[in-house]
């Protein structure tokens, strides 16, 4: 069932509707990796640029919404996937990355797919720290990132050497 089943419920109890985006993980080989949740609606992650101390180099991430009381929500539109340390995803003019001789700001690279984007495969490729957010439009909205009604999701990546 998707969007608010009315009149099967009250249209404002959270049922049936997206409240949550949860995120999970997994490597080349389909083994679950560590997402480690920080609170409700942010995770961290390290990724290694070369494979080293045992942290894989890329990680797929598979998203879902669910409602208040955890069931799963079937997406009527796409999750948004944004990663606005990278100035070549279309970060926002404001964004200056540092000077510094050999840094760079594409600390890793998100490529969404599957069915409603709800597959992110994050590939680390420099040393740096960066944030990936994740967002699906409320109230079956399909806005394509225009609407500020949107549930969140953070992920932290720290990219190892």
């Amino acid at each position: 069932m998707s969007g608010n089943p009315v009149p099967q419920h009250q249209p404002t109890d959270g049922l049936g509707v997206a409240a949550e985006v949860v995120i999970s993980a997994s490597d080349a080989t389909g083994l679950s990796v560590p997402v480690t949740t920080v609170a409700a609606h942010e995770y961290t992650m390290v990724l290694s640029k070369s494979g080293a101390s045992g942290y894989d180099v890329f990680v797929n991430l598979t998203i879902a919404a669910k409602d208040v009381k955890g069931g799963i929500y079937n997406p009527q539109g796409n999750f948004f996937v944004r990663n606005p340390a990278n100035p070549s995803a279309g970060s926002p003019a404001f964004y200056k990355p540092s000077n510094f001789a050999g840094y760079s700001s594409d600390v890793f690279s998100a490529v969404a797919s599957g069915t409603n984007n709800s597959n992110v495969l994050v590939t680390a490729l420099n040393v740096g720290e960066g944030t990936l957010e994740i967002c699906f439009p409320t109230f079956d909205n399909t806005e394509a990132g225009a609407t500020p009604e949107m549930v969140y999701a953070k992920v932290d990546v720290t990219v190892i050497p």
